[in-house]
């Protein structure tokens, strides 16, 4: 996904996030990767989603903290 994002390829870097996740949801490094993404792609609403369930998910995950922070003042 990384290799994705690098080259401009944000659909399909997005599909192999979304893959990643799916076939584990514990897989927080790929959700805050893919919320990053969006950040970058100014999809705010959609980023902070992911982070907020992050958070909950994962409360000692401080760049998901931090990032969301920075997202809703």
């Amino acid at each position: 996904a990384l290799s994705y994002k690098a080259t401009g390829e944000l659909e399909e870097a997005n599909k192999v996030y979304n893959q990643a996740i799916k076939l584990d949801s514990e897989n927080f490094q790929a959700q805050y990767n893919k919320a990053i993404m969006l950040i970058e792609q100014k999809k705010h609403k959609e980023a902070i989603k992911i982070l907020r369930r992050l958070v909950k998910k994962f409360p000692k995950f401080k760049q998901a903290k931090d990032k969301l922070a920075s997202l809703t003042k």
